[in-house]
């Protein structure tokens, strides 16, 4: 009977010394909120999120109201200039909102819903954002190896499907982070990434990154290399 109150005991005051560190987190939580520091954050974030919507506004503006920028190569522009508005319209405020204005009006370190629609987004317009880059690399690769098929190869209809797939891909592929999530959401974790994705999505994506960062380096340094050869040509004409 003694080692069962005994062992009770240590069950109650384990409860007890977890609720008091959970307290005390927040507690400590919520005076960083407020700290100078939190402040410059919050107000640092609020102007990069009108810098970013002031520097890509005029250039969608411009794309959509002359038709003659309505190239191909400024198709693929536009959707970068897109996907950074919404990172600075949309991803921005939330991470302000995760980090610094959880806990005050939430009571906890982070909030599942918060948390869940801020790695969505940032997952979606990041990935429409490299797949786009992969398109401005691919441009420009067969403006340079084949200059003169390249308005027969890239057509606006061809530029607008590739854009279309930019965008749908990393939407479709986001949405697997809520699958199979066996894990529950824990509100006094500080980091929520490894509570929403699993490991195989967590693999998936970060190929799907170096195959896109490899497309994007092999294209530039090609580029780079022909670039090099058609001026060594052109000087080497001159001075015959």
């Amino acid at each position: 009977m003694k080692d069962l109150r005994f062992d009770g005991w240590n069950e109650s005051t384990t409860v007890d010394d977890s609720v008091n560190n959970s307290t005390e987190v927040l507690q400590n939580l919520e005076s960083v909120t407020l700290e100078p520091f939190a402040i410059f954050m919050i107000t640092l974030s609020c102007l990069l999120s009108l810098l970013i919507c002031g520097g890509n506004v005029p250039v969608i503006l411009s794309i959509i109201s002359f038709k003659i920028l309505r190239t191909a190569n400024n198709m693929f522009l536009m959707s970068l200039a897109v996907s950074d508005l919404c990172i600075g319209m949309v991803v921005l405020p939330l991470y302000t909102i995760d980090r610094y204005m959880t806990p005050l009006v939430f009571g906890v370190i982070r909030n599942e819903y918060i948390c869940i629609f801020k790695h969505y987004f940032n997952i979606c317009l990041l990935g429409a954002s490299l797949f786009t880059m992969g398109g401005i690399a691919l441009d420009r690769f067969i403006s340079v190896t084949r200059p003169l098929k390249y308005k027969k190869i890239v057509t606006r209809s061809r530029v607008l499907l590739f854009i279309t797939f930019c965008w749908l891909y990393p939407v479709v592929i986001s949405s697997f982070m809520f699958y199979k999530r066996i894990v529950p959401f824990d509100e006094f974790i500080d980091k929520c990434v490894h509570q929403l994705f699993n490991r195989g999505y967590m693999i998936f994506a970060n190929v799907n990154i170096v195959v896109l960062f490899l497309v994007i380096f092999v294209s530039n340094i090609i580029v780079a290399i022909v670039a090099v050869k058609q001026r060594s040509k052109h000087i080497h004409t001159l001075s015959v």
